[in-house]
Order: structure tokens, then sequence, then C-alpha cells
């Protein structure tokens, strides 16, 4: 059985969900993972990146999400107003566009630091009624379908840059980096509602999680076929290898320290960092976080 824990950098298509494409992998990888899922949905309406993970790399997901910020290109609409914040939902409102060109007698430059002013750094954001957020174990998308819209609390996110790429009134493209957990047709609405207008995304694409780019990304042409060979070490990476950790690598003695959770001998690691922990015959067994002279586990890999 298959059990290096790998990831692959995923292109996604617009009109797939990200289950979809997990299941699609899941039955044609040519040796069956027992365990496969992905860091981070895509919307069905979205593009672009998404980082499927088989075999453990999934423990790893709450410490890509810390860790990583997520950038988009995205098009939105002024002047029509979604049920889901996408050109995919019911239209619920529109509004006058008569005043659209007003925005741009100041030019794209005052509005960009307008925006910028407005968004950048910490950013408070509640998730969309149609998200995959969940509610006592459903997501919110399924209890809006049920006629029960669900409110959440605001949760702090992160803006690291917010760019106007082109404006084609009514049309807005722009791109973004944010933290995890940032929902950018939720953000695009409350833009619009800043400069005085409704607004909807028609086109979302994810250009990188991180060190992930959408040009390294899988194309669908790319991905395995039942019956055909198909190199996981070329199309995916080992996720010691993907994340760039340093690497801890312990003798006898030493594993039986992290194991027991004893104080490690000379080690001179930096205090509150995280190391790939690696064993006997170089085997990976998971991720440390070195503190008070002890590399705690965060988590370990399925051995066999």
């Amino acid at each position: 059985m298959q059990t290096t824990p790998m990831v692959y950098n995923i292109f996604k298509p617009v009109g797939r969900s990200s289950q979809q494409i997990v299941s699609y992998f899941k039955y044609h990888l040519p040796i069956k993972p027992f365990k496969i899922g992905h860091f981070g949905t895509l919307d069905p309406f979205a593009s672009g990146v998404l980082l499927i993970g088989v075999n453990g790399a999934m423990r790893a997901n709450e410490f890509i999400h810390q860790t990583y910020p997520k950038t988009y290109r995205a098009i939105g609409k002024l002047g029509v107003k979604t049920q889901t914040g996408d050109i995919l939902g019911k239209v619920i409102k529109t509004s006058c566009t008569s005043l659209l060109n007003s925005l741009l007698e100041q030019g794209q430059g005052p509005l960009q630091k307008k925006l910028e002013g407005q968004f950048l750094g910490e950013y408070w954001q509640r998730p969309p009624i149609f998200s995959a957020s969940k509610y006592q174990g459903k997501a919110l998308h399924q209890w809006a379908r049920q006629g029960v819209q669900i409110i959440k609390e605001a949760k702090k996110r992160y803006i690291y840059s917010l760019s106007l790429e082109e404006v084609s009134l009514p049309y807005f493209s722009f791109s973004v980096t944010v933290s995890s957990g940032t929902y950018i047709r939720k953000l695009f609405e409350e833009m619009a509602e800043f400069m005085g207008f409704d607004g909807t995304l028609v086109s979302l694409q994810r250009t990188a999680i991180g060190p992930f780019l959408s040009q390294n990304s899988l194309m669908p042409k790319d991905w395995p076929q039942k019956g055909q060979s198909w190199d996981e070490r070329k199309k995916g990476t080992t996720i010691w290898n993907a994340l760039p950790l340093e690497k801890v690598h312990l003798d006898q003695k030493g594993l039986k320290s992290y194991i027991s959770g004893l104080d490690q001998e000379n080690l001179s690691y930096q205090d509150g960092e995280r190391y790939w922990v690696f064993g006997a015959s170089n085997k990976a067994l998971g991720l440390g976080e070195y503190v008070d002279k002890k590399l705690k586990v965060v988590f370990n890999f399925p051995q066999n």
C-alpha cells in the first residue's frame, strides 16, 4: 500500500466542485490512497490552485492554513447583487449604474488608495450564508437551501495586498492576497458597497497558496487515468519537500525522547520553531515543535 504523504498542486477548472476533484483522484490514482482530501475548498464557479493531500499529508492542513496566504485574481460586476455573491446565484437586487462613470472621474489611482485604506490589514468578515462554513455539522449553503439563513460571527482575517488591475465599467478586475478563510465574493460585495453600489463576482481564480503557484499546477490533461502509468513523484511532491522547513534527524536515543516528550540532548534549534522529524533510515515521522529543549509532536504520519 502506498504510504508516502504526497501533495498535488491541481488546477481546478470552472464548473466542478473541490470534492469532485478529490473523488476523481481517489478513484484514478494508480495506487489507491488510504486517506485523501484537499487543503481548502474552491467554489464551483472558481478555478485555480487546489492542493490535494494523500496518506497523512492532510495532517498538515491546519499548518498550511495558518502559515500561507492565498492569492486570487477576480472580476466583479457592479450594479447587481445575487443570492450567493457570484454570477451563478439568483439576482436579488439591481442598482442604478448611471453613476458608475463618476468612479473614474477621480482616476484609478485615487480609487485604489481608497480601497487600500478601507480594506488592507486586519479585516473582519462573516462567512456568506451560501458557503462551506459549518454550523452544527452542516454547511451553511445546505441550511440556506432549506430556507434557513445562519448568520455566523465575524472572524478576523487579513488582507495583505489589494490591487485594481483594470476598470471597464461595470466590471472591475483586481488581485488580492488574503489570509486563509477569506471569502473573495464577500469581500467584493463589501468593496462594491464601499463604492456605493451592489456587486457580485463573475470570475475568480486562485493563483497561489503560499509557494504553490497556478503556473505549476497540474492541468486536467495531466491528471491520472485508469489503466495508464502515472509517476507520482513527477506529478506531486512529498509534504516535507512541499513545505520548506528545516529537518531534524534523530538517532535511536533522540527518537525515544521525542516519542516520550523528554528533553532532547545535543539539539540547539530555535525555540518555537517547527521542524520535519526523521528517524532511522531517513524515515519521515511527522512535524515537531521545539519548545523548552523538547521537540514536541505537532502531528505524526501514519506508519506501517
